[in-house]
């Protein structure tokens, strides 16, 4: 080492050439010449340790170390937040957790009351089912006992009750239609039937059933048919008669010629005769007193015709349902009003009021039995039969 500055110098020899490895060895390399009166200071700098080479190193590697510390504590510091927010999560989890509970317990107390009524429930169901069931299969069996009872009756018991729903359609034939000769026919059928029978227990129903229909047999008659179309021959008619009116007298003039008339001194007299011969030679006067007025005007004599059709077709409904009141009571309102608006010496009012007068005469009203003796006498005999085919299927 030699420097004047005190700082090492570095004098490199030359090495020898790789290539021989002999004069590798027998080579010294350059020594440096040092002069003597530096060789003091310089004997002191090399008692100086010398700069290690790995200090960078140790450098650089306790500034990692420093870094990574650094780090790890900031790691260790967000750690420790987020341990903080986790533990307090858990809590608040822990708290809901608890309150969940406790909500579930009181679902669980009102489940449980609401389990305990449904089974009260169901069980008061069960029990009124139970007795249904027990009222159903009684009903059933007797049921069953009365088809057994019907099913082994026997074919004369079908022929009474054939005859007894023969005798209830009589009846309300006779009652709300008033047909008494439907009624009668009814009433012979069902006589058939209980003569088929042949059965002597029936005899005082086929007696009631002979009263009926003798009394049915005695009702008159009466041609309700043929009065509704006798009154429909009228409607036509109506249109036909002729109002009552009146004509004025046809006027004559009277040809006036020349009158000789004797002359009067007056000269003021013979003026107004001479005038009054002009005015009647050369002019016409006619004087009727007032307007003539109808005695109806077109639009009442339509409502009057109408009128009159109304009343014809309310007597067919009463002749129909056989209400003789009202019937008399629409002929004698229509032929109380023709005398007073249509020409009574007309040929046409004339036959139109007889044939009115022809169908007052008439009765539309027949006097029917109110009930029939045979119905009341034949539902009693088939109760008796089913109560006794009831009896002893019973019994059995």
């Amino acid at each position: 080492y030699a420097s004047s500055n005190n700082k090492p110098v570095h004098k490199v020899g030359k090495w020898p050439n790789r290539g021989s490895g002999k004069k590798m060895s027998e080579e010294k390399p350059l020594e440096t010449e040092q002069p003597s009166e530096s060789a003091e200071p310089a004997k002191i700098n090399s008692e100086k340790p010398a700069p290690k080479k790995g200090s960078f190193f140790s450098t650089m590697m306790s500034l990692l170390l420093v870094a990574v510390l650094v780090a790890a504590g900031f790691a260790g510091y967000l750690g420790y937040l987020q341990l903080q927010t986790i533990t307090s999560k858990i809590v608040s989890l822990e708290q809901q957790e608890q309150h969940n509970k406790s909500a579930l317990d009181l679902v669980k107390i009102d489940l449980t009351k609401d389990l305990a009524q449904l089974q009260k429930s169901l069980s008061q169901q069960n029990t009124t089912f139970a007795n249904n069931n027990t009222k159903v299969s009684e009903q059933l069996m007797a049921t069953q006992r009365k088809f057994q009872s019907v099913a082994g009756r026997h074919q004369s018991d079908w022929y009474l009750a054939e005859a007894d729903y023969l005798v209830r359609i009589a009846s309300n034939r006779l009652l709300l239609e008033r047909d008494p000769i439907t009624a009668l026919a009814l009433l012979m059928s069902a006589d058939e039937r209980i003569l088929m029978m042949d059965d002597p227990g029936l005899q005082g129903a086929r007696e009631a059933l002979a009263r009926d229909m003798a009394k049915l047999r005695l009702v008159q008659r009466e041609d309700t048919v043929g009065i509704t179309i006798r009154i429909s021959g009228l409607l036509p008619q109506i249109k036909t008669l002729p109002m009552l009116t009146f004509q004025l007298p046809e006027e004559t003039i009277d040809s006036v010629g020349p009158v000789a008339t004797k002359t009067s001194d007056n000269w003021f007299e013979n003026f107004k005769k001479a005038l009054s011969e002009i005015s009647i030679k050369w002019f016409e006067v006619r004087d009727h007193g007032r307007a003539v007025t109808p005695l109806m005007p077109v639009e009442t004599e339509a409502l009057l015709r109408n009128r009159m059709d109304l009343l014809l077709q309310t007597a067919q409904f009463a002749t129909l349902r056989q209400q003789p009141e009202l019937y008399q009571h629409c002929l004698a309102q229509l032929k109380g009003s023709i005398p007073e608006y249509f020409d009574a010496t007309s040929p046409v009012v004339i036959a139109f009021i007889n044939e009115i007068d022809a169908l007052k005469a008439l009765s539309v009203k027949a006097e029917l039995p109110k009930t029939l003796e045979s119905r009341v006498v034949i539902a009693r005999q088939v109760a008796k039969k089913l109560n006794q085919a009831t009896g002893s299927g019973e019994q059995q």
